[in-house]
């Protein structure tokens, strides 16, 4: 019986299992960076959708969002006020308001680091060089003035206000914003210029750049918590008066052409850079928030 000589692979096999095992590879190093980002997408979401859960149960509780202080008073920031109110000391337990977490106690004992209100995707606010980063701000109102947004500096406002004007579903709460990078404006995104002010809405003038942006989550003003859309997403420069009563800060992100925001009701939505000023600059106001006008999905 003739025995048969096993034949092993030709060249042209040899080089078909390299491209194949090449491609797979190719498209597996291809996914994992997209795999990162849309976990740091899914992470930053949370974040937000906990604030909302928080300051639900706020409401319900006070029948009002958390009053800002007037600027210049360093009270505390819509956060802060939160997780007091609420006697919490972060807010990655909050889930669901119709069974928010008991007490506990008086809630946090100092300003130092939070999971819950940094993004994943802000490399800034991961870096150890603020002791209290926040990546995300509430929202003041659409101008440099911070006048006519749900968390207008020196005043507080009602549910019933929020509910008589656009309603919980078109009016903005939150938003993200980089973190400064503590070296000398080399992010432009997550710093701002100091000018003389007042800040109106023309361009920033010129002034010494600064990078301490988003510092701490615990002082209402508008280098650390407050916003405006006196910009649109990711645009620029930033501006802060030196007395710090007005200010050209909006919304940006890590994120590829979008900044995620909370609305009142409690829901995360993408806006992209490319939005009209004024529809921008409506959500962000008790009244006059364009109706049916839903921002773009996330990418």
């Amino acid at each position: 019986m003739r025995r048969r000589m096993r034949r092993g692979l030709g060249l042209a096999e040899v080089v078909a299992c390299l491209a194949i095992v090449g491609a797979t590879a190719l498209l597996i190093a291809m996914a994992l960076p997209r795999s990162r980002s849309s976990a740091r997408v899914a992470t930053c979401r949370r974040n937000l959708m906990q604030i909302g859960v928080a300051t639900a149960v706020f409401a319900q509780r006070a029948d009002a969002l958390p009053a800002v202080p007037p600027l210049g008073e360093s009270g505390p920031s819509p956060l802060l006020t939160l997780l007091r109110g609420l006697g919490q000391g972060n807010f990655d337990d909050m889930a669901d308001p119709a069974k928010p977490p008991p007490k506990r106690g008086t809630g946090p004992a100092g300003a130092g680091y939070l999971s819950g209100l940094t993004c994943p995707a802000d490399r800034s606010a991961l870096s150890t060089f603020h002791p209290a980063p926040i990546s995300y701000r509430a929202v003041a109102g659409p101008g440099p003035d911070g006048v006519g947004g749900p968390f207008a500096p020196g005043r507080s406002t009602t549910v019933a206000e929020v509910q008589g004007g656009d309603g919980a579903g078109h009016t903005l709460g939150f938003v993200e914003r980089l973190v400064g990078g503590g070296s000398g404006g080399s992010k432009p995104r997550g710093a701002y210029r100091r000018v003389p002010g007042p800040v109106g809405d023309g361009p920033c003038a010129e002034g010494p750049m600064l990078d301490d942006a988003g510092s701490s989550w615990a002082v209402a003003d508008w280098r650390s918590t407050l916003a405006n859309h006196a910009l649109t997403p990711n645009a620029g420069p930033s501006c802060i008066a030196a007395d710090g009563q007005t200010a050209r800060i909006s919304a940006s992100s890590g994120h590829s052409g979008l900044a995620h925001g909370l609305l009142l009701d409690g829901s995360v939505r993408a806006f992209t850079d490319r939005i009209d000023p004024e529809v921008w600059r409506r959500w962000s106001t008790l009244r006059g928030s364009p109706r049916g006008a839903a921002p773009a999905p996330p990418t």
